[in-house]
């Protein structure tokens, strides 16, 4: 009964689509972060340090802030910057993946603190694109099936981290790293346009 009225809420393809879509640019980057930074000099140490400590903070305080402007505002007024914010961020590693190229093998890396700051902004990024996520997630799930359509949604979610963990490596090799991140944006944005025709955004359709 929860499945099938999963199903029936109105425009239930654009939610389904939305859904496996949204974090997938993000999942491609997030498949290939440690190895990019490794073959650019940075030590596992220091990764550690950027990533699992100042990267993780940086990944929660992005969430607290989003829930707090889309509590005082509404979804509807930051859905849109933030789902850009989780994504255009991805152009940092660009940026990054550029200017280490053509460096000689034993050229020092580039320096700990712009690392470290490039990871903690996409994590911050990344923070904010999963409040409105989330939010958008428990429009989608109806009050008497609320706990089972969450788990419907949510494995939905895992379907886009579990492609990129199978080709994101063979991606990376065969397009160097400057292209695939270029790659990773390019994939995040069909579901930036499918926000524009997205039910539940104000306010939770009644069910069919």
């Amino acid at each position: 009964k929860a499945f099938v009225s999963f199903l029936a809420q109105p425009k239930i393809g654009r939610i389904l689509a939305f859904v496996i879509l949204f974090r997938l640019g993000e999942s491609f980057l997030m498949k290939m972060k440690y190895p990019f930074f490794r073959d650019i000099g940075m030590n596992m140490g220091d990764y550690g340090l950027a990533s699992g400590t100042i990267g993780t903070i940086a990944g929660l305080v992005g969430p607290l802030v989003g829930g707090f402007a889309i509590a005082r505002h509404g979804l509807r007024r930051w859905i849109w910057p933030f789902a850009i914010a989780q994504n255009l961020l991805h152009v940092l590693y660009v940026v990054v993946a550029h200017a280490s190229q053509g460096r000689a093998p034993d050229a020092a890396p580039l320096g700990f603190g712009v690392l470290t700051t490039v990871i903690a902004i996409e994590a911050f990024g990344a923070g904010l694109g999963t409040a409105v996520f989330m939010v958008y997630l428990l429009r989608c799930c109806s009050s008497e099936h609320r706990a089972a359509h969450m788990a419907i949604l949510t494995a939905l979610m895992s379907v886009g981290f579990t492609v990129a963990g199978v080709v994101s490596g063979f991606l990376a090799e065969a397009m160097g790293y400057e292209v695939y991140f270029a790659f990773t944006l390019v994939v995040a944005m069909p579901s930036l346009v499918l926000i524009a025709f997205l039910p539940n955004v104000d306010e939770r359709a009644t069910e069919a």
